[in-house]
Parts: structure tokens; C-alpha cells; sequence
């Protein structure tokens, strides 16, 4: 893979990291949501002196005024072989100032050396993600918040965190008792995406509040058809085309998801024909359906049968 590649997936991975973990920290703590504010790359928090880093992406997490909680995600495209090594967490916690703040965190999809391992103490772990409080850490009672440093190894995919996320719009769309479609969660997700690389580019002086969040995760479901319709999904992916939709199809859309499972054995109809008149948005359903639902397979190919060639 060119250095490219790897660092469109590793920026996709790790701004989906941070939305996801952004979103799971507010449906822990609703009754701060008035008070929460998220802030991608946060340079003023950066220790003195420290220079940038263009490989990774930082974020805090202020409530009322005070930043409880700095992270940093890293990543790699063959996780198994690019071990955390000692040196490399001491940079990290460095840079995220932990003694500032309640917790630093380190998330990333790379297993820590043994060497990094031994100077750590494993909190929890499951299928999915591994936790490790890390050096001084372990000095602090069990009861003490203040200055723990966490290493999360996430072993999710990409597609996983997507579901994650597209889960956890869910949740808040049903709080609301707004529409619960899979195509409908995943739209919304992409947006928040853009708002997350907004605020990473300094498009949103102060962060996102969580308030600010919520209103686009809770968008009325006239509002998101709407969106659907006229979207712009940006470059092309794998040469499937982008079209203007003449009549929003979420619903036809949340039919397809429903047949279409993830596992090829399972797929039950193997074929789906989409039949009605030209012009009436059966190619704009099929383009949506592909854009949104890329990371979910492993090839898609899009073949214009209009084209002689």
C-alpha cells in the first residue's frame, strides 16, 4: 500500500474512534450533555514546546469548563506487526498532559511489546478492546481519578466502529422517538464525520458542544430524507457514481440493509432487481446504498449497462 493509502485509513479509523468514543461517553454521562464539549486536535492543550504531530489525531473532553479527559488514537493498517513500544506511550503521555486532567488515553488497534506490557497492569478485557493502566499510574489508589493513564487496544474494524456509531445515533434518535432505520443512522453518522474533520480544521472555534451534536444526530426525518436526496457523497468510491435524487428513497434503502447481510452464506435474496420507469431514482438508490455501505464489503463493482462498452 502507498504511504497515502495508509494515511487516508488511518485518518478514517481514528476520527471514527473518536466519534464513536465521544458518543458512548454521552450516553454514559446524559446529564452532563448541557455541559460537554469535544475538541478535536486541541492545540491550546498541547504541553509547551511540544511539536505536532501529523500521524495521529488528539482530543479532549471539557465539562463545565474543565477538561476532564485527553486522548490521543493511533493506528496501523497491519496492527500485528507494529507493536506499542515503551518510549512511544511516554511520548504520548507527555503530549497529553495527564497530571492536567482526570484521564489520558491512549486508543489504538496495535497490541502494547512485552516490554511496554510489563510496566502495565491489565484493567479489563473482552473481544474488542483490552485495557492496560499504565506506569506511574499504578501508584494511584483505586479510587483516585486524577492523572490515570489508560492504553485501550481496540481491535475493532472499521466497519465495526461504523455500526458502533450508527448504533449510537440510533439510541439518541430514539429518545426522541425520530425514525431507527439503519440507512437513516449511517447518514447522519457521515455528517457528524464532517463535523468532526470541520473541527479538526479549525472550523469550529471552541469545539463541538454536545448540544450541538445531539441536534444533528436528532434530525427530523423529513430533514434527513431531504439531505439524502441532495447529498454529495465527494469522490467516488471504487467508481460507483454519485446522483441527485430525485425522490429520496431511505425507506427502499433500510429494504436493502434488512436483505443484504453483511455474512455472504447468509444472504437471503442472493439477488435484489430494483424495476420501476426512468428517472424515477433506481440508480441514485443503488449509488446511495453503495456509498454508505462500502466498508461493509469486501468488492463492489459498478457496471453501467447503458454503455456499450
Amino acid at each position: 500500500m502507498s504511504g497515502g493509502t495508509h494515511a487516508a485509513y488511518g485518518y478514517r479509523y481514528q476520527y471514527l474512534v473518536t466519534l464513536e468514543f465521544f458518543l458512548r461517553y454521552l450516553r454514559d454521562h446524559l446529564e452532563h450533555l448541557g455541559s460537554t464539549v469535544l475538541h478535536v486536535e486541541p492545540t491550546s492543550l498541547a504541553a509547551p514546546g511540544v511539536a505536532g504531530d501529523e500521524d495521529i489525531v488528539d482530543f479532549a473532553i471539557e465539562v463545565g469548563d474543565e477538561v476532564i479527559l485527553t486522548a490521543q488514537v493511533k493506528s496501523s493498517v497491519e496492527p500485528a506487526r507494529n507493536e506499542v513500544f515503551p518510549g512511544e506511550v511516554k511520548k504520548v503521555f507527555g503530549r497529553l498532559r495527564p497530571a492536567d486532567a482526570t484521564l489520558a488515553i491512549l486508543v489504538t488497534n496495535r497490541p502494547p511489546s512485552p516490554g511496554l506490557a510489563a510496566q502495565c497492569v491489565e484493567s479489563s478485557s473482552n473481544s474488542a478492546c483490552r485495557e492496560w493502566v499504565y506506569g506511574e499510574a499504578l501508584q494511584v489508589p483505586a479510587d483516585a481519578e486524577s492523572g490515570r493513564r489508560i492504553i485501550r487496544q481496540d481491535n475493532r474494524s472499521v466497519e465495526d466502529l461504523t455500526a458502533s456509531v450508527a448504533s449510537l445515533v440510533r439510541a439518541f434518535r430514539s429518545d426522541r422517538h425520530f425514525s431507527l432505520g439503519e440507512s437513516t443512522a449511517r447518514l447522519v453518522s457521515i455528517n457528524l464525520l464532517y463535523r468532526i474533520f470541520g473541527a479538526a480544521a479549525d472550523a469550529e472555534p471552541g469545539g463541538l458542544s454536545a448540544l450541538k451534536i445531539v441536534d444533528l444526530m436528532t434530525m427530523p426525518d423529513a430533514q434527513v430524507a431531504h439531505a439524502l436526496g441532495g447529498f454529495d457523497w465527494g469522490l467516488p468510491v471504487a467508481g460507483i457514481p454519485t446522483f441527485a435524487s430525485t425522490v429520496p428513497r431511505v425507506e427502499h434503502l433500510n429494504t436493502l440493509v434488512a436483505s443484504l447481510a453483511q455474512e455472504p452464506e447468509v444472504v437471503h435474496p442472493r439477488v435484489i432487481v430494483a424495476h420501476g420507469q426512468t428517472g424515477h431514482g433506481k440508480s441514485a438508490l443503488a449509488a446511495d446504498f453503495c456509498h454508505l455501505y462500502n466498508n461493509s464489503f469486501e468488492f463492489i463493482r459498478w457496471i453501467d449497462c447503458s454503455d456499450p462498452t
